[in-house]
């Protein structure tokens, strides 16, 4: 990912909403187009819709929602947890 490919990824992808995302998403050097390309789609994929269903629920449903935001970094992980990590931590 360079910050060439990340901005013409959000602007074909997200067409009237690419330049709010792009100024969301720092991608000044190719280092920042590679992290906001997983941020960006850690928030599109897991984050907005874990969100929207909380809010949905604590709306709709008989009882509270919550969420969390797990984000270990170790050495071999050093950008951060990808999806599951979090497991071996709710069962040990």
């Amino acid at each position: 990912m360079t910050k060439t490919s990340f901005e013409a990824q959000v602007r074909t992808g997200y067409g009237k909403q690419a330049d709010a995302i792009l100024a969301a998403y720092p991608h000044a050097t190719d280092e920042e187009a590679v992290q906001s390309s997983r941020d960006l789609f850690r928030d599109s994929v897991f984050a907005w819709p874990t969100w929207a269903w909380a809010l949905l629920q604590s709306r709709k449903g008989k009882g509270k929602a919550y969420v969390y935001y797990f984000d270990h970094k170790t050495a071999r992980t050093p950008h951060g947890a990808p999806h599951a990590f979090e497991i071996g931590y709710v069962f040990s």
